[in-house]
């Protein structure tokens, strides 16, 4: 493995060489870098090579990590977990340490009741506790996450989809300006150099819920130029870009072009024909997919979120209630399992939680004018905001731990 760590040098000119090592289980491994002359106040990049012989490598079913750390004698030293392991995607398909990998789990917010996203140690270990109940190998978040739920997700072994760009949603993008656009990009690049340690990361996502071949030359050109330059800096994960799947392109443009994963929203049996019969919207969902692979040929292929608002002021077996949530969930886990050229499935969401005050389940009611939800509250959750368990969590637990890990 090869180790790089830039070095700044605080004091007058001279020459600096650090040291390194990395250790697991009693072994213990020296990072020898070589030694740099560097002038006050400016810095420079170091780097080193170390081999180790029969690795322990990182997976979702053993997630082995290591101990790294890297210091200038006494004055300076950093220290991180971290985990061996080998991402390759070809022909569509996603592969960890040579293994074919598909991914099944929930996209997470980041908020806690009573606490918002000012997440407790608790709360974090809350949230990997409820992602391993429902036997979920991997996690997706919209947001950068917390450094310290990272670490728990590294140490349970639980893959992450990142997203690092701007969360408009519902092909909205207003990073129209220069201004704007520097600072998502801005954005991004602190994103990935802050979380490039983690082993749980395997995508970057760049931008959420992309309507068609994107809004306008803004969040196309937003897009290339963050692909090619992680390409460049990371070419070890893929870049990824979600796309609103009531609004997908017809023909992928240029934003398309260079990304290595697609993914995809399908609310059937939701905002999408929630009338239906099973077998029509397992047949939408089939439909769907088949699209998907023609319009995105070659590339990885994941849904980003799918599921159904659930509580207990509807009646039984109807939308809205826990036994609809629960057999819509069913139901999509059963056509994305069957299908094998896809690589990943995410429930929309592992818990509920508060949006805006106004918010009363958004477009829904055209659909459905009985529903009742209670406002301001996305209650899509397996969980309830309390923490409450849903009957779907049984049902998602069940379906998950009989699908093939790494």
């Amino acid at each position: 493995m090869r180790v790089s760590v830039l070095v700044r040098n605080n004091g007058p000119t001279r020459t600096i060489a650090p040291q390194g090592r990395l250790t697991r289980a009693g072994q213990a491994f020296p990072i020898s870098f070589p030694a740099r002359t560097i002038e006050a106040g400016q810095a420079a990049t170091v780097s080193a090579a170390v081999t180790l012989e029969h690795p322990a490598l990182w997976s979702p079913s053993s997630p082995a990590l290591y101990e790294l750390r890297l210091a200038v004698g006494t004055e300076s030293s950093y220290a991180a977990r971290i985990g061996l392991h080998q991402l390759a995607w070809r022909g569509g398909e996603l592969y960890l340490n040579g293994q074919r990998l598909r991914l099944h789990g929930a996209s997470l917010q980041e908020d806690a009741l009573g606490h918002g996203d000012a997440l407790t140690a608790g709360d974090e270990d809350t949230l990997v506790r409820e992602l391993k109940a429902i036997g979920a190998n991997a996690v997706r978040s919209q947001h950068p996450l917390d450094p310290g739920l990272l670490e728990r997700l590294d140490a349970a072994g639980i893959l992450v989809w990142q997203g690092i760009g701007p969360v408009e949603g519902a092909g909205n993008w207003y990073s129209t300006t220069p201004a704007l656009l520097r600072g998502a990009e801005q954005q991004a690049h602190t994103a990935v150099q802050a979380a490039a340690l983690h082993p749980s990361i395997f995508a970057w996502n760049l931008v959420d819920e992309v309507a068609g071949n994107g809004r306008d030359g803004a969040e196309v050109g937003y897009v290339q130029a963050l692909t090619h330059w992680l390409h460049a800096n990371d070419p070890t994960r893929m870049v990824a870009v979600d796309v609103w799947g009531d609004h997908p392109p017809a023909q992928a443009g240029a934003m398309y072009s260079g990304v290595d994963a697609v993914a995809e929203t399908d609310y059937t049996g939701w905002y999408d024909s929630p009338h239906s019969s099973a077998s029509e919207q397992a047949a939408m969902m089939r439909s769907r997919l088949a699209i998907m692979r023609r319009t995105f040929p070659g590339k990885v292929l994941v849904i980003s979120e799918f599921g159904a608002e659930a509580n207990t002021l509807n009646p039984p077996g109807s939308p809205g209630s826990y036994s609809y949530q629960a057999s819509v969930l069913a139901r999509h886990i059963g056509v994305y399992a069957a299908d094998a050229r896809l690589s990943g499935m995410f429930i929309w969401d592992l818990r509920d939680y508060p949006l805006i005050p106004a918010f009363q389940g958004g477009s829904i009611h055209f659909k459905l004018p009985h529903l009742r939800l209670i406002e301001g509250l996305i209650q899509k959750g397996l969980y309830t905001y309390a923490g409450a368990a849903k009957p779907a969590v049984n049902t998602v637990a069940r379906l998950f731990n009989a699908l093939p890990g790494v």
